[in-house]
């Protein structure tokens, strides 16, 4: 519990009446001010910064957040952009993939003859996906084929989501099971993002 500005008066200054009167007005803004400080601490780095922290990194990054993202999804996206480093390897981009899913939420894949790096992602990743989209948008050479499939568990059932991009077309496939499973493309909002569309 912090100390009221009071407890740092000497006792015979509180039985007078303009002492405790000053301190009880000048205590909303001392712990406004504290409040303050706290805030731009935390601000300080992207994992502890409140709302007005992220908006600011967001700013700095040109990063305009979507209405549904949440806090978390919307600091998954600022560290991508920030882990964004040359050179771009393989050992780097799993250590990026780390950050942004853990230790056991992705598999990494090169197919070094054709060209196909392939990043498996677990559904369960919330948070994620359109964070690691725009990570192997931003750093995969021109010249691989990448994809990324969302793969997830349903009664037991895998059906995995794909997604392809070259630098002309994009292309999203999705194989199910054989079961009464509703067919979804998975994540619909990179439909809309794209005019060349093979499905």
């Amino acid at each position: 519990m912090r100390k009221k500005l009071q407890d740092y008066l000497p006792p015979i200054l509180l039985k007078t009446c303009e002492f405790p009167l000053l301190c009880m007005t000048g205590q909303a803004e001392i712990d406004a001010l504290i409040a303050s400080t706290a805030e731009v601490m935390d601000s300080q780095f992207v994992t502890t910064a409140p709302v007005r922290g992220i908006e600011r990194y967001e700013k700095i990054f040109n990063i305009i957040p979507k209405d549904t993202d949440t806090l978390e999804e919307r600091r998954a996206r600022i560290l991508a952009k920030m882990n964004a480093q040359l050179p771009y390897t393989i050992r780097m981009l799993k250590q990026q993939l780390t950050a942004l899913c853990g230790e056991n939420g992705y598999t990494v894949e090169m197919i070094h003859a054709a060209y196909h790096l392939i990043v498996h992602l677990l559904e369960d990743v919330q948070g994620s996906q359109n964070a690691v989209y725009e990570l192997l948008q931003g750093i995969v050479p021109a010249n691989i084929l990448w994809e990324i499939n969302i793969e997830s568990v349903q009664q037991g059932t895998v059906f995995t989501s794909c997604l392809m991009q070259t630098s002309d077309d994009l292309y999203m496939e999705q194989e199910l099971p054989r079961s009464d499973f509703e067919q979804t493309i998975y994540p619909g909002v990179w439909m809309t993002q794209y005019d060349n569309l093979t499905i």
